[in-house]
This record gives structure tokens, sequence and C-alpha cells, in this order.
């Protein structure tokens, strides 16, 4: 073949080389607004009455107190003042107390009293919609929650619950992890889980925040049970399944935080029911709930590899993609602000 003809073959197969397709989805902090979701902080353990912690969140800091009720507070962290990153202060009986120059803050962000005696200036701190669950503090990116974090389908007071923070963070947003549960193929193929999608997607229960259904099936490899759960995706930052495992009851609950942005730290929420109270059955509770979290470190040692490097943007998605389509759609659409951002920067 003449030099000219490989050519003219070379410019005939770019031609019809298809075009990549990369419909990227906005990311969080992009154009300065994050979506209004419900993100875990700590746990609940970490902060006793009368303490007080900072934490990264979104694109900024704040402290998370607890009062001397026991109620928990979260704040932007910064001191209006000049500045001061308040979780080196401390509280003082139900008020937090700048360390720099002793500004108090009550639990409603406002200054109370300065400790030179000037008047207190009308400054304040931004307060987050906050909640104390399942051994997570939590804080909800918005003025005001309007939808709720998910419930177990058991009472919380019959639950034996272990939480338990995942490591490292992931370089991704929260959604794109729970972008897997709609993701058939990966459920599938990734954590070798059988189970018939068409079931899955005739009883899923759609909103204007979550996607819920009905999943049974079984593990291929035998790393776990029988599945007869419910699972689903809340907001852009929660997974949640619950049902039986081999027989027993079991909820998971796994909420992802954003540290700063671009980045996802993640929990788990692990529950079974509470025994009578015998040594015996205590054992039955804590095993079950120890092989729960190993079953979570596995899944998510699976996804591993994949979500440290994905650059996620949704392509020649097939038939198989339409739930996964149509939960992106509402990752797309959904509501975004960031009413604290010039409070916690």
């Amino acid at each position: 073949m003449t030099t000219s003809a490989t050519q003219r073959q070379a410019a005939a197969s770019v031609k019809s080389r298809p075009p990549r397709i990369a419909d990227r989805l906005p990311a969080e902090g992009e154009n300065g607004v994050f979506t209004e979701s419900w993100f875990p902080l700590c746990k609940s353990s970490e902060i006793a009455p009368g303490e007080m912690r900072g934490f990264g969140f979104l694109d900024g800091r704040v402290v998370v107190m607890r009062d001397r009720q026991g109620e928990v507070h979260v704040l932007s962290a910064y001191c209006p003042h000049v500045g001061a990153d308040l979780s080196v202060g401390k509280v003082v009986g139900d008020q937090i107390q700048c360390a720099f120059h002793e500004w108090r803050f009550n639990t409603d962000g406002y200054v109370a009293a300065t400790a030179i005696g000037d008047p207190a200036p009308k400054a304040c701190l931004f307060k987050y919609p906050s909640a104390d669950k399942y051994g997570v503090i939590w804080a909800f990116n918005g003025e005001t929650p309007w939808w709720e974090i998910p419930d177990f389908d058991k009472p919380a007071d019959a639950l034996a619950i272990r939480v338990e923070y995942d490591v490292p963070i992931y370089p991704i947003d929260p959604w794109v992890i729970c972008a897997n549960t709609p993701d058939w193929q990966h459920i599938k193929i990734v954590h070798k889980i059988a189970f018939d999608h068409k079931q899955y997607r005739d009883c899923l229960v759609w909103n204007n925040y979550s996607m819920q259904g009905r999943l049974d099936g079984y593990y291929t490899d035998n790393k776990g049970g029988a599945l007869e759960t419910k699972a689903g995706i809340f907001g852009t930052s929660i997974f949640m399944m619950q049902g039986n495992i081999g027989g027993r009851w079991i909820g998971v609950m796994t909420p992802f935080g954003i540290p700063k942005p671009g980045h996802t730290s993640t929990y788990f929420i692990l529950a079974t029911e509470k025994g009578d109270g015998s040594p015996a059955d205590q054992q039955i509770v804590d095993q079950t709930l120890a092989g729960l979290y190993h079953l979570a470190k596995v899944q998510v040692g699976e996804d591993k590899p994949i979500l440290r490097t994905i650059k996620y943007a949704p392509g020649y998605l097939t038939a198989s993609d339409a739930m996964l389509a149509k939960y992106l759609k509402l990752v797309r659409e959904f509501p975004r602000s960031h009413a604290g951002g010039e409070y916690i920067r």
C-alpha cells in the first residue's frame, strides 16, 4: 500500500471514529454552591456536653458544640471580630468563648458579650440546621431542611447501633458514590450480587430527593448471605439498606460528608435488633454488627481503586443504565445553595 493510500485510510478512520461523550454533572462547590443535603460531621460520642470541636465542612469550617442539656449546635467557626478559629476557644456555660479576645456567642450564634466590656455588636455566626441521630452529628446545607434524614423501620430504642468512620477520604463528590446504587451493572459486576434488576426497577419509589425499592438477591462470591432488603439513596449523600441478610434483620446507613470541595468522608451506621440482654444473645448482636462492618469494608474495598481514580462523566449509557440516568437527572436538578458561605470561609 502506498503512503498516500495509508494516509487516506487513516483519515477515513478518524472521520468514522465516534466522538467521546462526557456529559459532566456540576461538582459540589461549582459556582459557589452545594447540594441541599444532610452531611455527617462526626460521631455523636466525639462531643460531650460542654465540649466543642472544629471540622472542615463544604468549602470552609464549622464548630460542633454540645450544650449542658445535651443539644447539639453547628455554627460557623470564624469569629466575626478578627477571624480567630473558635474551635481553639472553649465552652463557658452554654456559650462559645473565642480564645483571642474572649467574645462570647450564644447557641443561636449571636454575640452575647465582649470581655473588654464594649457593647456587643450586631454580629453573628451562621447556624446550620443540625441533628444528632443514630450516633452521628449531621448538618444540613441550607437555611431550613426541606427533607429529613431517613429512619430505619425498627424503633430506635429497639436497635443496637455501631458507628464507624472509614478512611481514606475519597477525591470525589458524595453523589458519585451514591450513583453506584442505581448502577445495576456496577452492583452485579463489582460487588458480585445477583438480583433481578427489572424487579428492582419496577418497585422503585422516587420523589424529588430520594429513590428506594426492594433489593432481593445473593452474593455470588459467598461474602454475605441471601439478601431480602430494600435499598435506596436519600439526597446526594446517604445510602441506606435494611432488611434480612442471612435470616437476621440488619440496617446499614452510609452517610457521606464533604470535609472540603471534591472530597468525601464516609461513615457507617450499622444496626440490628437488640437481644434479650443475656450474654449469649449480646454475643450474637456483637457478632452481627462486626460482620456488617466487615462486609461494608469489603464492599468499600472493592470500589476503592475505581473511586480514587474516576473522572465521572456519563457518556454512552445503555438500556441497563435507565435508573442510573434517572438518578443523575435528580442530582443535576437538585437544589443548591450556600447560605453559610461567607461565614465559614
